[in-house]
């Protein structure tokens, strides 16, 4: 019954009551004043507002997707956007050059690279040393800078933007700090941990996957990135273990069958190196599609 329909009842009720002589006329006169003046207003106010529709429940949280899911998607980007292998081509051709530059000078006509010919004596040693520390150092650092250059490229791609190569330098160029910083302790970490058994150098490694993309995509300094992957790998660390490993295999078989394939050596050295560049790709593709995935349940 609604609140009009109410008041008129009311009324009804008073009128009956002063008929039967059960109140005075002028407690009618007053209560009948006072009912018809809230019905006077009900009326005035307007019809009340129909009741909202009842909302629909919520969707169920979709699940996250698999490792396979994430798998199939990075191969799906990279085979439609195929601008993202850029930076790791080009460093294969720049470490293949500088390789070709410094080591191939240093060991050119010796017929056991690792063995520095008896007459050179300790100052052999010391100048092949000195050029196999430049090299590393020069790769390091071409590598960390063109792997941020990737990300930065992919993020772009993955928020339905342009994929921009200058813009992706840019940003990898204007981070090259943090990320030589953070490349620095990931590698001195995985490599100590490779020394002392195997298994805790894979365990970093994994656990610190995600770092250059939170340089890149998030803006962390240098230790807050190494945090937010150690986080996200500590509560992810199969999806990531299982994503690397699976095209880590393809790649290990892939370079083996061309190896056999290809006998001369330099040209199988430059195959090698831009099937790396290939895969490289894809990891960084694979990672930060996982990082985006899962980056919002970690707070620094």
């Amino acid at each position: 019954m609604s609140e009009e329909e109410r008041i008129k009842e009311l009324i009804r009720k008073l009128e009956e009551s002063y008929i039967e002589g059960k109140i005075s006329e002028e407690t009618y006169r007053e209560l009948k004043a006072k009912y018809e003046a809230q019905l006077e207003e009900i009326r005035r106010a307007g019809p009340p507002a129909p009741a909202a529709a009842p909302q629909p429940p919520p969707a169920p949280a979709l699940p996250g997707r698999g490792v396979f899911d994430i798998l199939g998607d990075a191969f799906s980007f990279c085979t439609t956007n195929y601008i993202v292998f850029i930076p790791f081509i080009a460093a294969a051709i720049l470490t293949s050059l500088i390789s070709i530059a410094i080591l191939g000078s240093t060991f050119a006509g010796w017929p056991r690279p690792w063995r520095a010919p008896p007459q050179y004596g300790l100052g052999g040693l010391s100048f092949i040393g000195s050029a196999i520390i430049l090299y590393a150092f020069l790769v390091f650092l071409i590598y960390t800078v063109l792997e941020g250059w990737t990300v930065a490229m992919v993020s772009q791609g993955l928020q339905g933007r342009p994929i921009d190569l200058s813009l992706g330098l840019s940003e990898a160029l204007g981070k090259i700090v943090p990320l030589v910083i953070a490349g620095i302790v990931v590698s001195v970490a995985v490599t100590i941990g490779l020394i002392l058994c195997v298994i805790p150098g894979i365990i970093l490694f994994v656990l610190l996957a995600l770092t250059t993309q939170a340089i890149m995509i998030d803006d962390h300094d240098a230790i807050e990135a190494l945090s937010v992957s150690f986080n996200i790998g500590k509560n992810n660390f199969f999806t990531i273990f299982v994503a690397l490993l699976i095209p880590g295999i393809a790649y290990f078989i892939v370079a083996f069958i061309f190896s056999e394939i290809i006998v001369v050596p330099v040209v199988s050295t430059i195959v090698s190196s831009l099937i790396g560049a290939l895969f490289m790709t894809y990891f960084a593709v694979v990672l930060t599609m996982i990082y985006y995935e899962k980056r919002k349940t970690i707070v620094v």
